[in-house]
């Protein structure tokens, strides 16, 4: 009877590869070819610089025209919460000094009640 031919399943030759560069990381290592870990991080950061697309001047006008207008939007929304949250205060404090409470403190008291 002959036998199967088996078909290398892609995790066993995942694996192979892997014990492969092992194999090789570790005769580098032998042979004292292993790079210094500053001159391997500018290599890479070399490397990749170089993949870097840069856009050209019309889109970053009109990228930092969004960023403005965006910053001036929530600038008057920040706004608008700020002076609506410091009218009720005044209008709170308006009340407690109406209410012939005679320290600020107390408003919480007259609030609730008590």
């Amino acid at each position: 009877m002959a036998k199967k031919d088996k078909v290398p399943s892609e995790a066993s030759q995942k694996l192979k590869e892997a014990e492969k560069l092992v194999q090789q990381r570790q005769a580098q290592r032998a042979a004292g070819k292993t790079q210094v870990a500053l001159g391997k991080f500018f290599k890479d950061f070399r490397a990749e610089s170089k993949k870097i697309i840069w856009p050209d001047r019309k889109t970053v006008i009109k990228n930092t025209g969004i960023v403005l207008l965006m910053v001036a939007v929530v600038g008057v929304v920040v706004f608008g919460i700020d002076r609506g949250l410091l009218a009720v205060l005044q209008m709170l404090y308006s009340f407690a000094q109406g209410s012939g409470v005679e320290d600020a403190e107390n408003i919480g008291d007259l609030l609730l009640g008590e």
